[in-house]
C-alpha cells in the first residue's frame, strides 16, 4: 500500500472483505508449520505407542489377577497381592488416562497446522465454522462479499474456540468501528501476531472440540440477585444426618431415626425444592460442563502468557484468576447435568442433591456473578484478536491501512486483492478515489467502496 499522498493527507479506510498488499518481513510461516507439524506428528506416534503398551499392560494385569486366582482357588489368597495388583491398575489407568490427554492435545495440534498450512495452499474451505448463524440477509454488504457461508471471510479468519468469540469478531465484520478503535486494534494485533504457541493452546485445549453457549443467558442467570435462604449449612447437617443414620441401620442400628431424617428431608425438599430446581434448571439451560470447561482452559492459557504491550496486558488482566471461577462453574454445571442419572435421582431425598447443586451456585453467583461478563467480554475480545492476529502472522506481506481523517473521503491503495480469491489466479489492482479531486460521480464511488466501513 502506498503511504499518504503528498499535500493530501486524509482519510484510509480498510474495505471489509479486503486486505491491502504490502511487504512485512521475511518470517515463511509455511516453513514453521510445517516443522511445527511434524514435531506434533512425531508426539503423537510415540503417544499413540505408549497408549498400546498401557493399554496391554492394563488387559496383561488383569489376567494374571484371574490367572492367580484360578491357580490359588481353593486355597489361601494373598490379600497384598490383591492390593498391590489394585494399586497398580488404578497407577496404569491414571497413566494411561494422561497419555490419552496428551495424545487427543497432540492430534489437535497436528490438525491446527494442517489447518493453517491449508490456508496457505489456498485449501482451507471447509463446512465448518462458517459463521452462518450471524448471517443477517438484510445487511448491506455481507452477502456481496461473502462474509459468512462456507468459503466465506469469517471462515479464513476465525481461529476462535468460544461462540463469544466468533460472535465478537462477526461484530466488527458487519460494524463500523471510529478511526480511534481501528488503530487500537491493530497495535493490538500486530502485538499477538508471533504469538504462534499462545494460538496453538488455545487451539488444542479439550482436544479442539467445539461447544456452545448461550452467553447471553449465562450472564443473566449470573447477575440474578440470591433466591435462597441462608440455610445451606442446614442442609448439608439434614443430608450428612440421613446418611449416617441410614449408615447406623445397615450396621443393625434403629430404623425410627432414618424415618425421622428422610421426614426432615422431604420437608425442606417441600419448601426449597421449587426454587432450586428453577435455579439449577436455568443454569443447566444456558451452558453444558464441557462448555464452560472450555472457557475455562482458554482462559488459562491467556491468564499465563506474559504480554508486551499495554494494551494487551490490560485486556488479559480482566481476566485474572477468571480461569478459577470459571472452572468452579464448569463443576457445578456438570453436577447439574449429573442429576437425571439413575444413582443420583435415588439419592436425591437423602442427599438433598439438587438443594447441595443450588446453594453451590448461589455461592458462586455471590462471589463471581458480576464479574462474569467482564470476564466473556475480554475472552471475545481477545479471541477476535488472535484470529486476526493469525491472519496476519500468515499473510506477512499484507499490511495495515493506514487511517487518517480529513473532511473529503480519499481511499488510496496499491495492490489490493481479494483474501478469498486463490493468490496464484487473484489479480491485484491499485485504486486512488480522492473526492477533492474528483466529480460528483467519482463520490458516488467513494461511497459505495468504503460502504463496508461506514
Amino acid at each position: 500500500m502506498t503511504g499518504p499522498r503528498p499535500q493530501a493527507p486524509g482519510l484510509r479506510s480498510r474495505l471489509s472483505g479486503l486486505f491491502l498488499r504490502g511487504m512485512m518481513g521475511q518470517v515463511s510461516p509455511l516453513d514453521e508449520y510445517a516443522r511445527r507439524k511434524a514435531d506434533r506428528e512425531r508426539t503423537a506416534a510415540a503417544r499413540e505407542a505408549l497408549h498400546v503398551q498401557l493399554g496391554n499392560a492394563k488387559v496383561a494385569l488383569f489376567l494374571i489377577v484371574v490367572a492367580y486366582t484360578i491357580v490359588r482357588l481353593g486355597g489361601a489368597l494373598s490379600v497384598p497381592f490383591y492390593v498391590s495388583a489394585t494399586i497398580g491398575f488404578i497407577a496404569l489407568s491414571v497413566w494411561h488416562e494422561s497419555v490419552l490427554r496428551s495424545l487427543s492435545r497432540a492430534r489437535a495440534a497436528v490438525a491446527f497446522y494442517a489447518d493453517g498450512e491449508a490456508r496457505l495452499a489456498d485449501r482451507w474451505m471447509s463446512a465448518t465454522p462458517s459463521g452462518e448463524r450471524f448471517r443477517d440477509p438484510d445487511h448491506p454488504y455481507a452477502d456481496d462479499l461473502d462474509i459468512f457461508g462456507p468459503r466465506s471471510l469469517f471462515q479464513l479468519l476465525s481461529g476462535c474456540r468460544t461462540p463469544m468469540g466468533e460472535a465478537r469478531l462477526a461484530s466488527w465484520l458487519l460494524q463500523p468501528a471510529a478511526p480511534p478503535a481501528i488503530r487500537d486494534r491493530q497495535v493490538r494485533v500486530m502485538a499477538l501476531r508471533d504469538r504462534l504457541d499462545l494460538r496453538e493452546r488455545i487451539a488444542v485445549v479439550n482436544a479442539g472440540r467445539r461447544q456452545m453457549i448461550d452467553a447471553a443467558r449465562l450472564i443473566t442467570w449470573a447477575e440474578v440477585p440470591p433466591q435462597l435462604p441462608r440455610v445451606r449449612a442446614l442442609v448439608i447437617a439434614l443430608a450428612l444426618a440421613c446418611i449416617a443414620t441410614v449408615a447406623w441401620y445397615l450396621n443393625g442400628g434403629a430404623g425410627l431415626p432414618v424415618v425421622i431424617s428422610l421426614v426432615l428431608n422431604v420437608g425442606v425438599m417441600g419448601w426449597l425444592g421449587k426454587r432450586a430446581n428453577a435455579m439449577v434448571d436455568a443454569l443447566a439451560g444456558a451452558c453444558e460442563s464441557a462448555s464452560i470447561e472450555l472457557v475455562a482452559n482458554v482462559v488459562h492459557e491467556v491468564e499465563r502468557e506474559a504480554f508486551d504491550d499495554e494494551a494487551t496486558r490490560a485486556l488479559a488482566g480482566r481476566l485474572s484468576r477468571a480461569s478459577v471461577g470459571v472452572s468452579r462453574l464448569a463443576r457445578i454445571v456438570d453436577w447439574a447435568d449429573s442429576r437425571h442419572t439413575v444413582f443420583l435421582r435415588l439419592a436425591e431425598i437423602p442427599c438433598l442433591f439438587t438443594l447441595q447443586v443450588a446453594f453451590a451456585a448461589e455461592s458462586w453467583r455471590a462471589a463471581h456473578g458480576r464479574a462474569l461478563a467482564d470476564w466473556i467480554e475480554a475472552i471475545a475480545e481477545i479471541e477476535a484478536l488472535l484470529s486476526l492476529a493469525g491472519y496476519a502472522y500468515e499473510r506477512p506481506a499484507y499490511v495495515f491501512p493506514e487511517i487518517v481523517e480529513r473532511d473529503e473521503a480519499l481511499f488510496d491503495a496499491t495492490a489490493v486483492a481479494h483474501p478469498l480469491l486463490p493468490s496464484t489466479t487473484a489479480v491485484p489492482n491499485s485504486l486512488v478515489l480522492d473526492a477533492r479531486e474528483g466529480s460528483e460521480a467519482s463520490r458516488v464511488l467513494i461511497v459505495s467502496v468504503l460502504l463496508p466501513d461506514m
